[in-house]
C-alpha cells in the first residue's frame, strides 16, 4: 500500500543535525575522492616526465574512473551547497565552521589538481613537439644519406663517393 499522506506536498524540512550529517557524509567522500585523484595526479607528473606512454595510458584510465565516481556525486553536494549557508545558520558555531572548513578544503583540493593537471597539459606538450622535433632530424638525416649515396650510384664517372674513404 502506497502511503499518500505527503502526496502533492513538499516534504518536510529536515532537522539541521540531520543536513549536518549527510553534508559531512557528502563532503567525506568527495574528499576520498580527491585524495585518489591527487594521487593520480602525482604519479602523473612522474609518468609523464618517464615518457611512459603506456603507463600514463593506464593511468587515465584508472583516473577517469575516480572522475566518473566523483561526477557521480556532485548533484547531491551541489544541491546541498545551494541551501548551504541557509542550514548552516541554524548550526552551532562549532559545526558551521567545521563545514566551511571541510567546503573550502574540498574547493581547494579540486584547484590544485586542476592547476597540476594544466602544467602536465604543457609537459605533454613539450614532451610531443620534443619527439616531433627528434622525428624531422631522423628523417632529414635519413634523406640526406639516402641523396648521397643515390647520387653517386646514378652517376657512373663519379668515383669519389666516398672520397673520405682510403682505398
Amino acid at each position: 500500500m502506497v502511503s499518500t499522506a505527503n502526496a502533492g506536498f513538499p516534504s518536510p524540512p529536515t532537522a539541521p543535525s540531520a543536513w549536518a550529517a549527510r553534508m559531512r557524509s557528502v563532503l567525506d567522500d568527495r574528499v576520498a575522492l580527491l585524495g585518489e585523484l591527487t594521487d593520480a595526479s602525482a604519479r602523473q607528473d612522474e609518468i609523464i616526465a618517464k615518457r611512459d606512454a603506456v603507463g600514463l595510458l593506464e593511468l587515465l584510465t584508472a583516473r577517469q574512473k575516480v572522475v566518473d565516481k566523483f561526477l557521480a556525486g556532485q548533484s547531491e553536494l551541489l544541491a546541498m551547497t545551494e541551501v548551504f549557508e541557509t542550514e548552516v545558520m541554524q548550526l552551532s558555531e562549532v559545526e558551521a565552521t567545521e563545514l566551511r572548513a571541510r567546503l573550502r578544503s574540498l574547493s581547494e583540493g579540486l584547484h590544485q589538481v586542476t592547476a597540476r593537471d594544466e602544467a602536465a597539459q604543457t609537459l605533454l606538450r613539450e614532451a610531443r613537439d620534443e619527439t616531433r622535433g627528434e622525428l624531422m632530424r631522423t628523417h632529414t638525416s635519413s634523406g640526406a644519406r639516402a641523396a648521397y649515396t643515390s647520387g653517386a650510384a646514378r652517376s657512373p664517372i663519379d668515383t669519389n663517393r666516398f672520397s673520405d674513404r682510403k682505398a
